[in-house]
């Protein structure tokens, strides 16, 4: 029973870092997304 549940923690340990790392390109995509954006307006202005 310890070990099955052992296998399950380090199978969500996992799952959240991969969840974390998703995020953080996510992220860095809307960043670079919304600085373009900006500098787009800025040139229409």
């Amino acid at each position: 029973h310890l070990s099955l549940y052992f296998i399950i923690d380090i199978q969500i340990e996992i799952t959240f870092k991969k969840l974390e790392q998703y995020n953080a390109i996510i992220l860095s995509y809307i960043v670079e997304y919304i600085l373009k954006a900006n500098q787009f307006e800025t040139r229409i202005y």
